[in-house]
């Protein structure tokens, strides 16, 4: 199994897609241990898309619980278990995963055992996520206390639960100054602002203009790994998007004779910018009217 699993992170570390991950990991085990075989479920959670990619191979199929309190088993064509035939086929399944769903992955122990109906335990486990609310923690209590209250009958029983949580209406982030936040930075703000109606244009360019923004913070105001960056943003009514980006340390002249153009870059993607210096550091506060992300 660490055989395995090492496999896998490397597989999943070169971005394929779920199903190609796990025909290499059965061409793997074929090698690595002749013979044996395992079950594997494999996903791709894009929080910012909104949707799941999925692969099984073997394995039950996850539970998707939405916000609205039902659920359903998402449909991954069954196929067989990694190294049990040279050439095995997988696919590859799409699902969407709303803000407010929870995706539950679970083990064949959590719902099998002797004597009892596979398909009851499964209606039992789905039942138990519906009445257990959205809270990840919360499911898998439900579904242990409903299903596995004195541990596993002929299995290991393991769960997995993980949230889609809704962004609320204002944005806040706390951001350690290290630039290699800046990739989520920017999946969070497009998924936020695509979230609040904004056209593509408008998202992308804001995106990139808090990004920048925020790389200037990270770049002059600090000598890492000291101090932190915030940002806040939220959506005024009559449409305009303000941001504040706020550094807690002390601006640094530009490093090079080709530095210090992020201002310009800023300012050719909002329709303000403003550096307002303060007792405790600096803001940087972007301000945008956006269009409507229909048109």
């Amino acid at each position: 199994m660490g055989q395995l699993r090492s496999g896998l992170r490397a597989y999943a570390t070169q971005h394929l897609p779920p199903a190609e991950v796990l025909f290499g990991l059965s061409g793997l085990i074929r090698q690595l241990a002749p013979g044996h075989s395992a079950t594997v479920l494999y996903m791709v959670v894009d929080p910012e898309r909104g949707d799941v990619i999925a692969s099984g191979a073997g394995h039950p199929a996850p539970l998707l619980r939405r916000g609205d309190g039902s659920a359903s088993f998402v449909e991954i064509p069954g196929s067989v278990p990694l190294g049990t035939v040279r050439l095995p086929r997988y696919e590859n399944v799409t699902a969407d995963l709303e803000p407010g769903s929870t995706l539950v992955l679970f083990t064949d122990g959590v719902v099998e055992s002797p004597g009892v109906d596979l398909d009851a335990s499964l209606q039992v486990l789905r039942d138990a996520a519906s009445a257990a609310g959205p809270d990840p923690d919360a499911v898998c209590e439900g579904i242990v206390a409903a299903l596995v209250a004195e541990g596993a009958r002929r299995d290991d029983a393991a769960l997995l639960a993980a949230h889609a949580e809704p962004l609320s209406e204002s944005l806040s982030l706390s951001l350690p100054p290290n630039i290699d936040v800046l990739p989520m930075l920017r999946r969070v703000l497009r998924r936020w602002l695509g979230e609040q109606g904004a056209s593509e244009r408008d998202v992308a360019e804001m995106t990139l203009a808090c990004s920048e923004a925020c790389a200037n913070a990270i770049e002059h105001a600090y000598s890492p790994p000291a101090g932190r960056v915030e940002l806040e943003g939220k959506i005024l009514q009559d449409r305009t998007a303000v941001f504040d980006v706020h550094d807690f340390g002390s601006w640094r002249p530009p490093r090079g004779v080709h530095r210090g153009r992020g201002m310009q870059l800023m300012e050719g993607l909002a329709d303000e910018v403003k550096v307002v210096p303060r007792a405790d550091g600096t803001s940087v506060q972007l301000r945008r009217t956006l269009t409507d992300g229909s048109l």
